[in-house]
């Protein structure tokens, strides 16, 4: 990360409060007129808990991008539910199901089912009212 930040193919964005005090960073590789955002992290803290803090960092780094006139900005590999709160496109990496056969296309089938209904806005939107409905009527499950 040092080596790629001396050649200006990375950065550290910092979120902090007024008395300079760390509350979230994340590390950043630039490559391509891209922006990828690599790994992050906040402070456990249960009084800062409320903010958001990963969320300010990921808008303030969508602003920057934003003026600073990036083409793409990447939230790389894995399926995070944080990352479906900011896009609603995903790219498919690899995908391997094995050999051709009923047994895998169906595990295949069943592992693209999960997701959409994990991540998707409207279907989760759904499965929430439903869920607070069941609990209404049936009590805490």
């Amino acid at each position: 990360m040092i080596d790629l930040a001396s050649k200006g193919n990375a950065f550290l964005a910092v979120l902090y409060n007024e008395d300079k005090k760390l509350l979230s960073y994340g590390y950043c590789l630039d490559q391509d007129n891209s922006l990828y955002f690599y790994q992050h992290t906040t402070i456990l803290e249960p009084m800062y808990r409320t903010y958001s803090l990963g969320k300010l960092l990921i808008y303030s780094l969508l602003k920057f991008a934003t003026t600073e006139g990036y083409e793409k900005f990447d939230f790389m590999a894995g399926a995070s539910p944080y990352k479906c709160e900011w896009t609603k496109e995903a790219q498919v990496i690899y995908e391997v199901i094995g050999s051709k056969n009923f047994i895998n296309y169906c595990k295949y089938f069943m592992m693209k089912l999960r997701y959409f209904l994990q991540f998707n806005f409207y279907t989760r939107r759904f499965l929430k009212f439903v869920w607070y409905n069941m609990e209404k009527r049936i009590g805490k499950i």
